[in-house]
């Protein structure tokens, strides 16, 4: 009876070792089937560019007064009609339902086949519990452009338009003597899908 479990054991040990090796060499083993590369390389592919550059900007008072300035804002940032300069941004004291335009040249480089881009503007919160900007909505654009921007218009001036506008409905005294730092307001080209 003794005899028996171990021709069992070295039955089942060979059949294993069996499979083993039907496996191996079946399937990813060390036995290797034919196979060549070619090289078809036919060239490099070049990355395109994106960049801005902003000259010749100015400060406008747009608030509606009257029809004049009916079409003007803040989600629609279009011309000029019926603003005024603003010689110093500084000394300018805004109150609900004032629309600001900050209006610059802007030339874009787009280089790339299929490059679309949008041009958007950020007045970064300071953080701080007096930080008008938390009132303040923001809108940017470009002057006849109303679908973007492409490689054709690459290195050609345009007329970059934000709206910068504390709305009527900021109510109470929220706001009141607050100051919105421009030193990190930012033109951005964003390139978008």
């Amino acid at each position: 009876m003794n005899a028996t479990p171990k021709k069992s054991h070295a039955k089942r040990g060979a059949i294993a070792a069996g499979l083993g090796l039907a496996l191996l060499t079946g399937v990813g083993g060390t036995f290797a089937y034919w196979s060549q590369s070619t090289n078809v390389g036919s060239g490099d592919i070049t990355a395109g560019n994106l960049s801005l550059a902003v000259s010749g900007d100015a400060w406008y008072d747009c608030t509606a007064n009257g029809t004049s300035a009916a079409t003007d804002t803040t989600t629609s940032p279009v011309g000029l009609s019926g603003c005024s300069q603003i010689i110093d941004i500084t000394a300018f004291r805004i109150v609900p339902g004032d629309k600001l335009k900050y209006v610059a040249t802007a030339t874009p480089t787009l280089v790339g086949d299929n490059i679309k881009a949008d041009l958007t503007a950020t007045l970064p919160a300071t953080g701080s519990g007096t930080d008008l900007t938390k009132w303040i909505t923001v809108a940017a654009g470009i002057s006849g452009s109303p679908t973007g921007l492409t490689e054709a218009d690459s290195g050609n001036a345009k007329t970059a338009i934000v709206a910068l506008q504390l709305p009527s409905s900021v109510a109470n005294q929220d706001g009141v003597t607050t100051t919105a730092s421009l030193t990190d307001f930012k033109l951005n080209l964003v390139q978008v899908p």
